[in-house]
């Protein structure tokens, strides 16, 4: 590892320089472009959302104003963040990129129970739709969603078998066997009377982003006997998953903000801030929006 650090920054430094010998480098294409582009993007809304994070953890009017005002000021402080990270040398963005593995990890946890809570939110609507008809459209529709799902999940592990689960490989088929028994098992419990609560169209949303982790790490395996589709990963796919997927759990978290905060925290611990209106003029809501910019802080690490 320690090699292939060096040799990366080596590669992405000195080239620069090599072409340009008088000339002052900022950033050239093999210095800022690819992954080390994507840093600094990443680096510089971190900090923005840190800052933010810094400035509003306090409940205070000052903080309510910083938050919802001073948006040329904002937009002017993140654009400078973006032109300074084009001054900070790859080397130290590899750094920051190990750093971002670790500390991107809570997002994982949240990003699961906010599909979950949004499978649930999904659940509830179809149920209070199909209460209010005769027939049971809408019972059907979700039975029948969750058996694609279902089916397709099952095919999918099938396909992971095949492919990863050979002969000697011995951590590929351990993980393929948590990951079907593991899903399976918590299926049937959240359709038996254990789980009062539990829905089917939840466990199918779990269980196919459960599969989906489950690829994921087998198709990164380095190990090439029991990965023969390590050499191909550059067509797209994965890439393509990851990012509806982020993004998908990205909006869902920005927009319901407030409900995801219940979900994670719940109702209890939660101050009901009351909304003192008037006439003409509407009176601002002081309340803390660390919890915001902390997500999004999460958002930018991962």
């Amino acid at each position: 590892t320690k090699n292939l650090l060096t040799t990366e920054t080596t590669e992405t430094t000195e080239s620069c320089y090599t072409k340009y010998k008088n000339g002052w480098v900022i950033c050239c294409a093999d210095k800022c472009s690819g992954p080390f582009s994507v840093y600094r993007f990443s680096f510089a809304l971190c900090i923005f959302s840190l800052t933010m994070l810094l400035l509003t953890i306090r409940k205070s009017r000052i903080s309510t104003k910083i938050h919802q005002g001073f948006w040329l000021v904002k937009i002017t402080y993140l654009f400078t963040l973006l032109v300074l990270t084009i001054f900070i040398e790859n080397k130290h963005l590899i750094v920051y990129r190990e750093v971002c593995r670790y500390f991107s990890i809570p997002f994982l946890f949240l990003q699961v129970v906010l599909l979950i809570d949004s499978a649930y939110k999904c659940n509830d609507y179809c149920i209070s739709r199909d209460e209010k008809q005769e027939n049971n459209t809408y019972k059907y529709g979700i039975l029948s969603i969750s058996s694609i799902i279902l089916f397709g999940c099952l095919a999918s592990i099938i396909f992971m078998c095949t492919t990863f689960g050979r002969e000697n490989c011995t951590l590929p088929q351990t993980v393929l066997s948590i990951t079907l028994i593991g899903t399976m098992g918590l299926t049937a419990i959240s359709c038996s009377k254990f789980a009062p609560h539990g829905s089917i169209l939840t466990s199918s949303v779990v269980v196919a982003y459960c599969v989906y982790l489950c690829y994921s790490a087998l198709s990164s395996n380095p190990d090439s006997e029991c990965n023969p589709e390590f050499d191909h990963n550059n067509n797209g796919t994965d890439m393509i998953l990851g990012i509806i997927l982020t993004s998908l759990s990205m909006f869902s978290m920005a927009w319901n903000m407030t409900s995801s905060q219940k979900a994670l925290i719940g109702d209890n611990l939660l101050e009901n801030v009351e909304e003192n209106t008037k006439k003409d003029t509407e009176e601002l809501e002081i309340k803390s929006y660390c919890y915001f910019h902390g997500m999004i802080c999460l958002c930018s690490l991962y």
